[in-house]
């Protein structure tokens, strides 16, 4: 196992010494969360689109 990064310079002394393992935890969480939202609004659009052909079926042959 590789060791621990060292702390950022530039922080105050405290409980928490923010890592560069921190930052990219930190990273790595938000874009999780990008990715679901943005595959949860895909999936959202696409059943509207979906509800709206299914309840005018004769919309595209025309009248």
């Amino acid at each position: 196992m590789t060791p621990p990064a060292a702390p950022i310079e530039g922080g105050e002394p405290g409980l928490f010494t923010f890592t560069a393992e921190v930052a990219l935890f930190i990273a790595a969480i938000f874009l999780t969360l990008l990715v679901v939202g943005f595959v949860a609004a895909l999936i959202v659009s696409i059943m509207r689109e979906e509800r709206g052909a299914a309840d005018d079926p004769r919309k595209d042959e025309g009248e």
